[in-house]
């Protein structure tokens, strides 16, 4: 009698046993559904139900099991609060968790090029001449490019530089342009080992300097120097 007394509670015992491990398992993830029962929990999502993951609770694009993988709030569309939706973010490769992806001082939502550090709508493109005038990206995210921005056209031929002697600068439209001055015009350029130096096409080019017999012109001392042995 008390053999038997002693295996059924043998098996009692390993009853209660897997009567637990199975609450457990199911308080820990009863749904299954690939989110944390205390996440969904405080967001006031179903622990015990599975189909909620495929839910989009916020209307943002993004599945409730998308922001649990993502770090994002399903109850908010923009997690950030950064002018643009957690989806939008994720397709522009900004971060939903992050409103200033770059680090400019700009927010993602405002931002024309949120991955771009060195733009943001509080520079401005110009003045004429400068590099943001011809950097192909539009500085000051106001819809306009370079030339085409008010702070990069000129209005009259002074406010255009040229770029050397040989070339004219001329205001067109309100967009700088160069044109080569007369051929045979004087010039410098810049090399003190050549002479008579002419413009041609635009650029400036002289002759080489004439050195005697087994010398060549040295540009450091731009002197007639022996030549290296």
């Amino acid at each position: 009698m008390k053999r038997g007394k002693s295996v059924w509670f043998r098996w009692l015992g390993l009853f209660l046993v897997l009567v637990f491990l199975s609450g457990f398992s199911a308080c820990k993830r009863p749904d299954n559904d690939g989110m944390d029962d205390a996440w969904e929990k405080q967001y006031g999502l179903d622990p015990k139900n599975p189909e909620d993951a495929l839910w989009d609770k916020d209307s943002d694009g993004l599945s409730n099991l998308e922001e649990f993988k993502l770090g994002t709030n399903p109850t908010l569309a923009d997690t950030d609060s950064d002018g643009k939706n957690d989806s939008a973010e994720i397709n522009a490769k900004t971060s939903p968790t992050n409103p200033d992806t770059d680090g400019d001082g700009d927010k993602d939502g405002s931002d024309c090029m949120p991955l771009n550090p060195s733009i943001n709508h509080n520079q401005k493109e110009g003045p004429i001449g400068d590099s943001t005038c011809v950097d192909t990206f539009d500085n000051d995210c106001d819809g306009l490019i370079d030339q085409g921005d008010p702070d990069c056209a000129c209005k009259e031929d002074a406010d255009c530089k040229s770029p050397n002697s040989c070339q004219q600068a001329v205001c067109e439209q309100g967009v700088c342009n160069f044109k080569p001055v007369e051929d045979g015009t004087a010039c410098d350029d810049g090399n003190c080992c050549t002479e008579k130096d002419k413009c041609k096409a635009g650029a400036c080019a002289g002759t080489e300097k004439v050195c005697p017999k087994n010398k060549v012109c040295d540009i450091s001392s731009c002197q007639c120097s022996e030549q290296p042995k």
